[in-house]
């Protein structure tokens, strides 16, 4: 049993060591980029020495929104996507309801001749109805994640639009200042939900 265990337990050591590995690399790698500034000497730089740094700042914060625009680009895609998907559920589902209402139609013309087995084609139209009834429960579900979706479609066009215009009107002046909250219109990946 314990010739059984060892393997496994080696796997999952090995397994643990490489993640590891990998996200402290990827941690140095972004600690080199962001770090080795000593803010205390920075501060005491004389303004004539810090050529190029305002308009550097104000492009990295410009580039900053620019992420922001395409991140909201790409969950409106996905948003009209899962709209396409939602709205395709509902036309199959009334074509099922369809269905189910011919056979319900049929059955009952057969029962009404007098035809085949009455007790199986009152059981058979029963449960045909309840069929329909399960359709069309499924159809006022689907249709909520239509409404639901389009809202969101356009509550994200809207701050696509007001993104925009903030670019827009971002420039670089002789304050060096652009007053721009990128935390305004944030959106995360995660308020994109299956339904309602």
């Amino acid at each position: 049993m314990k010739k059984f265990f060892a393997p496994i337990i080696l796997i999952v050591i090995a397994t643990m060591t490489l993640g590891c590995t990998a996200t402290q690399t990827m941690t140095n790698k972004v600690t080199t980029m962001t770090t080795g500034i000593d803010s205390n000497l920075y501060a005491q730089v004389p303004e004539e020495n810090k050529t190029g740094i305002a308009k550097s700042e104000f492009d990295q914060m410009t580039v900053s929104e620019k992420i922001i625009l395409a991140a909201l680009n790409k969950d409106l895609k996905k948003l009209e996507t899962k709209l396409a998907e939602n709205k395709l559920d509902a036309i199959e589902l009334e074509k099922d309801k369809l269905v189910v209402e011919l056979s319900i139609l049929k059955l009952e013309a057969i029962d009404r001749s007098g035809l085949g087995d009455r007790e199986a084609s009152i059981k058979n139209i029963a449960d045909l109805k309840a069929k329909a009834l399960k359709i069309e429960g499924n159809k006022i579900k689907t249709q909520a994640k239509v409404d639901t979706t389009t809202l969101k479609i356009k509550d994200i066009k809207n701050k696509i639009n007001d993104q925009e215009m903030r670019i827009k009107d971002l420039k670089f002046g002789e304050d060096n200042n652009a007053d721009v909250d990128a935390g305004d219109a944030d959106i995360k990946s995660e308020d994109i939900t299956d339904g309602p």
